[in-house]
């Protein structure tokens, strides 16, 4: 499945630990790993040929990331958390999510990382499908997951769990909490996991199917330009240039895929890095907000309050000015 990876926190090359994730205790599906940088426990679930759901519950006591490995199968991957916003995953590519949680779609071509904070306990399931021929009848059918099992390309994609995916999500973290006496529960909610994850895609996303492929993936490229440089944000204009888009149609897909217009997502991506870059410890409050494009202290403070509804100086493990 993946590896949990410690690494100095002033060096992120240097492993210090490993720990991985796949299930050692086959009998019952569950294993605990332990090591003085943390500890992770996994449980498996064989729902049925081609579905398999993981649930992982990860402390960690330094700095770390949880990676993937490429897989020689045909695979699709779908991972679903809802930490709170101390403990939230910083999923790969840095694409947002909010508070509620997320859900992200990988394919076997993509090697993901997840970057996880320190000192929280952390709790995500993931599904694993092999195979959708053999889940094809009992599955809502979906776009979305033919397209991920067979391109030959890298591709993810990440939406915020809404309310009745949440409500399917809750139900299997319980049952998982005691999955040695639900196995029958769990398989039949395992499916319905799956189809409300497919279901939730076509409400949130059903806008898409208006768009080809190629300028869906152009989208990606244009976040990637958007966010490569947080103190001076390109115009639309260069953004439109460099996807081959007019400006209203870039705006219009950037909304569908990530949920908000442009320079609204990267707005609310400055204050999530300004959180994180807080959150370390390694920086004063005005140093954050000069890497970050503000020479106003004032303003910098307030829109950070505005959107965590906190001020900069009250994150913990703040270096005070």
């Amino acid at each position: 499945m993946g590896k949990i990876i410690f690494y100095n926190e002033l060096d992120i090359s240097q492993e210090i630990a490993t720990l991985e994730t796949k299930p050692i205790n086959l009998r019952n599906g569950k294993s605990v790993q332990e090591s003085s940088y943390g500890s992770i426990e996994t449980h498996r679930i064989n729902v049925t040929e081609g579905l398999t759901i993981y649930s992982y519950k990860v402390q960690v006591n330094s700095p770390c990331f949880y990676r993937t490995e490429i897989s020689e199968m045909r695979n699709v991957h779908i991972v679903l958390s809802d930490n709170n916003n101390d403990g939230k995953i910083f999923t790969p590519n840095d694409i947002l999510i909010d508070n509620s949680g997320f859900v992200l779609f990988y394919n076997q071509h993509s090697l993901l990382e997840y970057k996880l904070p320190e000192d929280v306990e952390l709790k995500w399931v993931e599904i694993v499908i092999d195979d959708p021929l053999q889940l094809r009848r009992s599955l809502q059918k979906s776009s979305y997951l033919d397209g991920f099992f067979y391109s030959k390309n890298p591709m993810e994609m990440c939406t915020s769990i809404d309310e009745r995916l949440h409500d399917e999500y809750n139900q299997i973290k319980e049952l998982i909490a005691d999955a040695e006496n639900q196995q029958i529960l769990l398989k039949s909610k395992g499916f319905a996991l799956l189809n409300e994850v497919l279901l939730s895609l076509e409400r949130q996303k059903s806008d898409m199917g208006k768009y080809s492929q190629y300028d869906i993936q152009k989208i990606f490229t244009v976040k990637a330009l958007l966010l490569e440089d947080l103190a001076n944000p390109p115009s639309l204009e260069y953004l439109a240039e460099n996807s081959g888009m007019s400006i209203s149609k870039l705006n219009r897909l950037f909304k569908v895929v990530f949920g908000k217009p442009p320079y609204s997502f990267y707005s609310d991506y400055r204050m999530e890095e300004a959180y994180r870059l807080l959150r370390m410890g390694r920086n004063t409050v005005s140093e954050v907000g000069y890497k970050l494009g503000y020479s106003n202290l004032s303003k910098f403070s307030a829109a950070f309050k505005k959107h965590h509804d906190l001020l900069p100086r009250n994150i913990k493990g703040m270096t005070s000015d």
